[in-house]
């Protein structure tokens, strides 16, 4: 069974091209990809984003249960700040990479995957001691996702008054508008300065609305696929497979070793059998999902995201293969049964973006 977001018919109205994605029916490009690659790179573009989750956790005890679920230390966190991080299984491997909103020391928001949210729903109530209160929102609110250089412009017009060019990055507000509550974020998956728009689903097809009347162009999950991709963000069920550690994804930043929480002692004593390793390939070739990789003429993974990077000029990708044990400088793509080498590198793929810019800039038409 396909689910619909609350903006299906907007998305219809629009004549945009529908697909499916962890069992919903969304908009995968309105004009076309690359034209909307280039609207949120030089300018803004929306993002429908209501087919993720919304979990909140509230009760005295809220911070200690989420201390236990995942590694990255809480302690210090503060309210209106989010946090990325993971839920991780006894054996140390991922459930889903989430973010936490800290609304309050006792109130929590996490957003999860589309296609993780009943197994995270369940994990994280299972997991809770009885002063806690674990509850599925998703139903209830929407999410739109607001990004590119101009953003912070649109954020501004639509709701005034809240000093938005002094948000942090991975920061958050509450607010008032038109008589509704919002959580407005500085976040996003483009890899651009970018906001994330959660409010009463009654009211998404107004804003959206309101945005398309602003003429905010609405972009779908292949543009979002290939702007996250050119920043550097691993997906969730693709480039995150179930068999994969923090570790795996070179993430040991976001693990604590001074705190216990589910999956710490294994995932210490872990020898990560898997590796994901982001590449480019110089030649003029695109290194498609799926593509064999090679290491000394042996089969050892496979490219779980790839594309060409319309910046870059080319092809881009995360990679998972056999952990090596040694390091290595390149990869071989068995691309149309012709061996290319990709070179290793670091993410982001793009070095230069908007995401750390905070400045009202005046609105362009491309």
């Amino acid at each position: 069974m396909t689910h619909q977001t609350i903006l299906y018919q907007k998305h219809l109205e629009s004549n945009a091209h529908m697909g499916t994605f962890s069992n919903w029916q969304m908009p995968l490009y309105y004009s076309g990809v690359l034209s909307e690659h280039k609207q949120t790179r030089n300018a803004v573009a929306m993002f429908d984003t209501c087919h993720m989750g919304q979990i909140f956790v509230t009760g005295e005890n809220s911070l200690s249960l989420l201390e236990s679920l995942v590694p990255r230390d809480l302690d210090k966190s503060q309210d209106g700040y989010c946090y990325y991080t993971y839920l991780c299984r006894e054996d140390g491997t991922i459930l889903d990479d989430i973010i936490i909103y800290r609304l309050s020391l006792n109130s929590f928001l996490i957003i999860v995957n589309a296609g993780t949210l009943e197994q995270d729903y369940l994990w994280i109530k299972d997991k809770a001691p009885s002063s806690v209160v674990v509850t599925n929102e998703s139903d209830n609110w929407f999410k739109i996702d607001i990004q590119g250089p101009e953003s912070l412009t649109v954020i501004d017009e639509f709701f005034p008054g809240n000093e938005w060019e002094n948000l942090k990055y991975f920061s958050f507000k509450k607010v008032k508008h038109n008589n509704h509550s919002f959580i407005i974020s500085r976040t996003g998956y483009t890899g651009e300065l970018g906001y994330e728009v959660y409010g009463p689903v009654s009211y998404a097809e107004t804003l959206w609305q309101d945005l398309l009347e602003k003429n905010v162009t609405p972009a779908g999950l292949a543009t979002r696929d290939l702007l996250r991709l050119e920043a550097g963000y691993p997906l969730m069920g693709q480039d995150i497979t179930p068999e994969m550690t923090p570790f795996s994804l070179g993430f040991s930043k976001f693990v604590s070793s001074r705190k216990m929480f589910i999956g710490k002692d294994a995932l210490w004593d872990k020898k990560d059998t898997w590796l994901s390793i982001p590449f480019v390939l110089p030649k003029k070739a695109i290194a498609r999902t799926g593509t064999s990789v090679l290491l000394e003429n042996k089969p050892v993974g496979q490219v779980t995201s790839g594309t060409w990077s319309p910046l870059l000029q080319k092809s881009i990708g995360f990679a998972t293969i056999r952990n090596p044990h040694k390091a290595i400088e390149n990869i071989t793509l068995n691309i149309r049964n012709q061996p290319m080498i990709a070179d290793i590198t670091t993410t982001p793929f793009i070095k230069s973006t908007s995401i750390k810019n905070n400045i009202l800039k005046k609105r362009s038409s491309l």
